[in-house]
């Protein structure tokens, strides 16, 4: 979904020491809407607690999105 090059350029726009894996916004997106089709509310947040847990930033703001659509 990302490249090296794109995950370097975040990871310096963001001032973030976190790992980066470069996934461009628009896939981000489309991965919180795949990713949620057809959960429930607390499947939805335990997707979304899951994501945020692992520490990284593109599973982290996959969550947002998720939680984003949802409205939960």
């Amino acid at each position: 979904c990302g490249s090296p090059e794109r995950a370097e350029a975040d990871r310096c726009y963001h001032k973030s020491s976190r790992l980066h894996w470069g996934v461009p916004a628009a896939e981000s997106k489309q991965l919180a809407r795949t990713f949620s089709e057809g959960l429930d509310g607390e499947e939805l947040l335990d997707l979304a607690e899951t994501l945020w847990t692992t520490g990284h930033f593109d599973p982290m703001i996959c969550a947002a999105r998720i939680l984003d659509l949802a409205q939960v």
